[in-house]
């Protein structure tokens, strides 16, 4: 069984990439817009591959300019059969569509590159489809294409794209073209003109036809023998003069068209100028006048001008008169010194303001004084308690060491007695060994006696006394640090308020951002099910009508 199994939508229709498969019942579903006449008009062009009966409106773009806009356009049908599928390429030739046979299933590496660029030029798509894949000529009637898969070709090489085998297959295209267009048609005459279409019973000759027919077939045929007449030089002149006349047709349509644009446009700027020269004159009337009143008030000021430059070179000779008196009166007061003395009154009034600040701040710092040298003797009071406490317990220490270091000093020479009769006594036999053993006793002797001199100079705790000195100075200092940090502190926390609070409205915003965002994304998706569930559809309605 042989039958239409998916359509493949490539840059076609406004569909970058689409596969469709049409294997069984399809259904198409949808709102007004998202392609059911698209699809169905291409399912229908399959079988009746006819352009002006697809359904198409006037008014809209014809199906070259719809379908084939591009030149890496394309079309792809493939069809199943009982020795496995092969596919059917559409695109755009000259402006116009054509098709290829190719003896494989479909495989969109054909015609889209790594990069995910489809690709244009044939000889390039050629290169991708296998070497040992029958690929047929192109083919551009759409009569040739319907005897090829109708079964109405003589030609072997075709013969295995044929989804029937029927000479009598014209009935078939078109109904199904009336079923498609929703034309009022019975079932049962459906099934009977494709029975009817696909037996091989001969049909009456009509002569008459044929005699209608024939009567212009010699004139026909002398015309078309001229368009294959060749000279010996292996030229075509009719076909050069005729190639020549298609040259100059296109070129008298194009100056024609240049020539209809630029009437155009001709029109368009008579009908502006004729709409604006009138409003233009009376714009001139009214600058003329406004330039006729500016003329008369430049004479009116002009005259004001003269009026008041005289006042005004009286007022000056009478300023110049007075400039001299203050020139002379400088001169006398410089004589006296008085910018100094000026100074000095100016001064007054801020002398006495600084005088009473400072008298202020006097009686301040004196009663803060009072208030700090009182907690000063306190603390002051405290400390001496405590050193004097803590010089004491210095002193029963050291003496408690001292007491302990002469009762080891006697214990060591006591020691050191006993080791030297002992020595003396085993002198011839352990001379050597006694020798060493002075030596250490002596060693020892002198670093016991080096420790013993180190405790009469120590005094333990001295550098803690210093410190506790130390930081009695600082305490003189600390009310007064105490009091900037407070002040910086509280700088620091009205500047870190201001801080949270923009980070609090940058979190915000980027929280809104993000809100944002993932509804857009929320509706996306809702968009992509939406379309999802109308390829579906369409899918399940396409079934529908190939069964």
């Amino acid at each position: 069984m042989r039958y239409l199994n998916k359509i493949i939508f490539i840059n076609s229709a406004n569909i970058p990439y689409a596969e469709i498969s049409v294997d069984g019942n399809v259904h198409f579903t949808g709102t007004q817009g998202v392609g059911k006449s698209t699809v169905l008009r291409a399912l229908l062009f399959f079988y009746n591959a006819d352009k002006q009966h697809l359904g198409i409106q006037q008014g809209q773009k014809s199906f070259d300019e719809f379908y084939f806009r591009q030149s890496n356009s394309y079309i792809l049908y493939e069809v199943i059969r009982d020795n496995g599928a092969y596919t059917i390429l559409v695109g755009r030739y000259q402006g116009r569509a054509s098709w290829r046979f190719i003896d494989a299933p479909y495989q969109h590496e054909w015609l889209i590159d790594d990069d995910k660029q489809v690709l244009s030029d044939w000889v390039k798509i050629r290169e991708r489809i296998d070497k040992d894949v029958a690929v047929s000529a192109r083919i551009e009637s759409g009569v040739m294409f319907k005897d090829i898969i109708f079964g109405n070709t003589h030609d072997h090489k075709y013969v295995r794209y044929a989804l029937v085998q029927s000479s009598h297959y014209q009935n078939i295209p078109r109904s199904i073209q009336n079923v498609f267009l929703n034309t009022k048609l019975d079932a049962d005459f459906v099934k009977n003109t494709i029975i009817q279409s696909m037996t091989d019973e001969d049909l009456p000759i009509d002569l008459q036809t044929y005699r209608r027919l024939v009567t212009d077939f010699e004139r026909e045929y002398d015309e078309i023998d001229c368009w294959f007449r060749q000279t010996r030089d292996g030229n075509y002149p009719v076909r050069q003069q005729a190639l020549k006349i298609a040259e100059q047709g296109r070129i008298i349509v194009a100056l024609d068209q240049q020539l209809f644009d630029v009437w155009h446009m001709l029109n368009h700027a008579v009908a502006y100028s004729e709409k604006h020269i009138p409003l233009l004159e009376i714009e001139a009337a009214e600058v003329e006048a406004d330039i006729e009143k500016e003329y008369n008030r430049e004479k009116e000021l002009t005259a004001e001008y003269d009026k008041e430059k005289d006042a005004f070179n009286q007022d000056l000779g009478a300023q110049k008169g007075k400039l001299k008196e203050i020139a002379q009166a400088r001169k006398d007061f410089d004589a006296i010194g008085i910018d100094d003395k000026l100074a000095l009154a100016g001064r007054e009034s801020a002398i006495r303001q600084e005088a009473a600040d400072k008298q202020t701040l006097l009686d301040d710092l004196l009663k803060a004084y009072a208030s700090i040298e009182e907690k000063y003797n306190i603390a002051r009071g405290k400390l001496e308690n405590a050193r004097q406490a803590f010089g004491n317990m210095q002193k029963e220490a050291y003496y408690q060491k001292q007491t302990e270091l002469q009762i080891k000093r006697k214990s060591l020479e006591e020691e050191r007695t006993r080791n030297r009769n002992q020595v003396m006594e085993t002198f011839n036999s352990w001379r050597h060994d006694s020798d060493e053993r002075l030596q250490m006793l002596l060693t020892e002797q002198n670093r016991t006696e080096s420790a013993l001199k180190e405790l009469r100079h120590w005094h333990p705790m001295a550098n803690e006394i210093k410190q506790v000195d130390e930081e009695l100075q600082q305490l003189n200092f600390t009310e007064k640090e105490n009091a900037a940090q407070q002040t910086a502190v509280k700088s620091q926390i009205v500047r870190i308020t201001a801080e949270y609070e923009m980070k609090e409205t940058e979190i915000k915003q980027a929280s809104q951002r993000e809100q944002e965002r993932l509804d857009a994304d929320r509706t996306q998706m809702r968009e992509q099910i939406a379309k999802i569930n109308d390829l579906l559809a369409f899918r399940r309605f396409s079934l529908q009508v190939a069964l």
